[in-house]
């Protein structure tokens, strides 16, 4: 069965500031059937610290147990600087794919629903620039669907935990 209860994965070592607010409301988000085109996330960082080129991407992935069959790709966002906030999102070129990926899973589910379990997950590459961040620099990572509000997944996380 997919995760009911879906918690996009940070990738980020040794962070751990998730908000459980937002967990309670992504409970509802399925990125079986949310509108890529409208999937995007958002990361604040400090003075010292950028998002490499690349930097950011989504995952999804799916796993038959009865088939021992798994299903993943990994998408490389696209950068939106909006000022403060870094935006992120599924390149127009790769919508097609990401489309067809949760084809695939949805019939997965279909066929043998308990067998089918997936996960989601944003990776946020941080790299230093200068001198780098004050020692108590933190970051934020938000995710955003369906033109909803933004979502904070990681708030205010210390960047020395990452870099």
């Amino acid at each position: 069965m997919w995760l009911k209860a879906i918690l996009p994965v940070v990738l980020l070592t040794g962070c751990s500031s998730l908000v459980p607010a937002t967990l309670a409301r992504l409970n509802g988000f399925s990125p079986l059937t949310v509108d890529p085109t409208t999937l995007q996330a958002a990361v604040t960082v400090p003075d010292g610290v950028f998002v490499p080129v690349g930097g950011a991407t989504m995952l999804l992935e799916a796993t038959r147990s009865d088939t021992e069959e798994t299903i993943s790709r990994s998408f490389v966002l696209d950068q939106r600087d909006t000022g403060d906030l870094l935006m992120f999102a599924v390149a127009p070129e790769d919508v097609p794919a990401f489309r067809t990926l949760q084809r695939t899973i949805r019939t997965w589910e279909e066929i043998a629903e308990d067998e089918t379990t997936g996960s989601f997950g944003v990776d946020v590459t941080l790299c230093k620039v200068g001198a780098g961040p004050a020692e108590d620099a933190t970051f934020s990572v938000f995710v955003q669907a369906d033109d909803g509000g933004l979502m904070p997944i990681l708030r205010d996380a210390p960047v020395s935990e990452v870099m």
